[in-house]
């Protein structure tokens, strides 16, 4: 009698139309986007901190998302998404309107759990960070139209 080997939690099912990828050139180029991710956070951090911007929180996470950084300056507290992209257009537009509406909804509970912000001036920004260029702070960019 021939065994059929069980369908456990180590089983992965795979598309029959796309070929499975080897599993650490995924890990490889997940853990580089990553690492570029957070650095270009770091940039951005510096860059607001020049612009006279408090950073609050970098990578705040809830349940309804996650912020890349939080800065004040004077009463304008700004929520900021930073996109690292080859070039600012795509930097631009790789800020959908759903990520928009993630990171409002994120903002607003961020300020609702922190009484002392409630009177401030939001801002939902983009840093949009270009290799070898300097980062553009755009404020306001995630607001609705």
């Amino acid at each position: 009698m021939q065994r059929v080997p069980e369908i456990g939690k180590h089983h992965r099912q795979t598309n029959p139309r796309k070929p499975p990828r080897p599993a650490s050139t995924h890990t490889a180029e997940r853990q580089s986007r990553e690492r570029a991710g957070r650095a270009a956070e770091l940039i951005a951090a510096v860059h607001l901190t020049l612009k006279g911007y408090r950073i609050l929180a970098i990578r705040q996470r809830s349940r309804l998302g996650e912020i890349d950084l939080i800065a004040v300056r004077g009463r304008r507290l700004a929520f900021v998404e930073v996109k690292l992209r080859r070039s600012e257009e795509l930097a631009r537009d790789a800020i959908s309107d759903r990520q928009a509406h993630r990171i409002t909804n994120a903002a607003e509970q961020w300020v609702w759990q922190r009484k002392r912000y409630r009177d401030y001036e939001i801002g939902l920004d983009s840093v949009l960070v270009v290799p070898w260029r300097l980062p553009r702070h755009v404020p306001n960019a995630l607001q609705p139209n």
